[in-house]
């Protein structure tokens, strides 16, 4: 069963940041598998690693198009990554903790955190780019 099926309704129309996204997808994917391959019930850590350190790869280089396009939310924008990155590292940090993982929260959680990320500032940002 798939958790994190990537479709049109999710595309926001860069083909290199929705390939990113594709990407995150992939590996929040990854990380729910991880929880029913292991008799601990729990997401492996380097599932987790693996998708803390995209995001940051990829908020890096939607900065970097916010600089090159002198994209001028690119501070909010910025620090709403980084919210989202602690956000993303303390919820990792508390499943690692436990002794087994609910896959229903960690789905429900990823989803919303992908969700959020992808339909709000990006859009923005990308529409953006688009008209300059």
């Amino acid at each position: 069963m798939a958790y994190f099926d990537w479709n049109a309704d999710v595309a926001i129309g860069h083909a290199q940041i929705d390939d990113q996204h594709k990407r995150m997808f992939a590996l929040a994917e990854a990380a729910t598998e991880s929880l029913f391959t292991n008799a601990e019930r729990r997401p492996r850590d380097e599932q987790l690693q693996a998708l803390i350190d995209y995001a940051r790869e990829h908020f890096a280089y939607e900065e970097g198009l916010m600089q090159d396009f002198a994209y001028p939310e690119a501070e909010s924008h910025a620090n709403y990554h980084a919210s989202l990155l602690m956000e993303l590292d303390t919820y990792c940090a508390k499943v690692r903790e436990q002794s087994n993982t609910n896959p229903a929260r960690l789905v429900a959680f990823l989803w919303r955190w992908l969700a959020i990320h992808i339909h709000s500032a990006d859009r923005e940002l990308v529409a953006w780019i688009g008209s300059h």
